[in-house]
């Protein structure tokens, strides 16, 4: 487990993990994306199966990419479920996040969130407030059109470029933390019950 001696205290678990990856226009960009939606969005996703479903140790589990012209950050959110030792949920999402860094995803695999990102894309612009919202954001911090070009370079993935990416960018700490990735990991635990 990360020493983490500034653990924060909370009404239940939650963890965050946020690792650095480059800005959204960067070439691994829609690899990253892939590698975020295999891992952990949806209930079909590898963190969920195994930290809601399976194991029933977090009570949710998602993760997220921004779009942003400077670099940003790869982050992994996570609520316990009560008595939930926060060192098992950290040791299988490292695990989880070395495992997608060792061995490309399968093609089915691939072909199911590229049709999560799709989805949701497609339910969250059924407003012309939120078309316009996008437009306005391509305009703003890329260029016309930006945002369908994403959607349209995620087709052209492979699984092995997932796994690239995930091996490029997706290295937490290990250890003390000090393996110099810039990535942090941080806790919020309820108090512990004092002894009687």
């Amino acid at each position: 487990m990360l020493s983490d001696p500034d653990v924060l205290e909370g009404e239940v678990g939650r963890m965050r993990l946020a690792v650095p990856v480059p800005a959204a226009d960067h070439p691994d960009f829609a690899a990253l994306r892939l590698a975020a939606t295999v891992l952990g969005v949806g209930r079909s996703s590898r963190l969920y199966r195994e930290l809601v479903d399976e194991a029933q140790l977090c009570a949710w589990i998602d993760t997220s990419l921004a779009d942003a012209p400077d670099p940003g950050a790869f982050g992994v959110s996570a609520e316990l479920v009560s008595g939930t030792e926060r060192g098992a949920v950290e040791r299988i999402v490292l695990r989880q996040l070395a495992d997608l860094a060792a061995s490309a995803p399968a093609e089915a695999e691939v072909e199911r969130a590229r049709e999560v990102l799709l989805a949701d894309w497609t339910f969250g612009h059924e407003r012309i407030s939120q078309q316009g919202l996008t437009v306005g954001s391509d305009l703003t911090l890329f260029r016309a059109g930006w945002s369908e070009d994403q959607l349209r370079s995620l087709a052209a993935v492979e699984p092995e470029e997932v796994r690239r990416a995930a091996e490029r960018y997706l290295r937490p700490p290990e250890g003390d933390g000090a393996a110099g990735t810039g990535a942090v990991l941080g806790w919020s635990m309820p108090a512990r019950e004092p002894a009687s």
